[in-house]
Formats: structure tokens, sequence, C-alpha cells
């Protein structure tokens, strides 16, 4: 397998997300808010038309921490599927199983597949350093 670089996880949100998200909703959907994942939140913050139609904006420290929290989140999954293609390689021995485990049509697709993820942990971060 590739090497790539460990990433210090995040805290999920931070002040500054928490507190726009708390700013958008009433109390009883802020307790809902809770138990979902902050980026569903935060696209629930503001696809509805009620946010669009208001002229409200997002301020641009809370876009900066949001595409932060994407950018984590996709690299946290990104190096958990490099980790699961590894046992499923140490497991079943094919990349037949790993087109199984991955719903590809075949085991060239899982390769491709994999060499696709292999370079996204070796060009992180994916849009230069942090400025966080």
């Amino acid at each position: 397998m590739g090497e790539h670089r460990e990433v210090e996880p995040p805290s999920m949100t931070g002040p500054v997300i928490d507190e726009w998200l708390q700013s958008r909703f009433n109390e009883e959907q802020s307790h809902f808010l809770s138990g979902i994942h902050p980026l569903s939140a935060m696209a629930m913050s503001v696809d509805g038309s009620a946010f669009r139609e208001s002229g409200a904006t997002v301020p641009d420290l809370v876009i900066q921490r949001w595409l932060h929290m994407c950018d984590s989140n996709r690299r946290y999954a990104d190096q958990s599927e490099h980790s699961l293609i590894g046992v499923v390689l140490r497991q079943k021995g094919s990349w037949e199983a790993v087109a199984d485990v991955l719903n590809l049509p075949d085991e060239r697709a899982a390769q491709e597949y994999y060499g696709d993820l292999v370079v996204r942990l070796k060009h992180w971060p994916p849009r230069g350093p942090s400025r966080l």
C-alpha cells in the first residue's frame, strides 16, 4: 500500500460554525441538528427557500471553515477507504473481491479507483495549505 500522511482530527465544527448554525435555527431545530453530521446541518441551513428568499448571506469565515470541514471529512473517508481496501486484499486476496465490495464492474475498475485514492492521499491538502 502507498504511504500517506496522517491528518490531525479537527473538532467537528468549532465555535464559528456552531455559533452560525445556532443563529440559523430555533431551539427545537437546534436540538434536532445536534444528532446529525455537521456537514448535513450546514447544507440544511442554506438549502431551504427561506434562506434564499431572505437575502441572508454566509459570512466568509463560515464559508472558509465549512470548506475546511469538507476537506477534512473527505480526507478521513479516503484514509479509511484506503485501509478498507487493504483489508479486503489481505483477506480475500484479489482485486476482483475489492471490486465486489466497492460495487465496481471489475478488477481493473477497482485498481483504477485505488490509484485515484492514492493520488488524493498524496496530494493533501487539496487546495494548498490550510489558512485556519
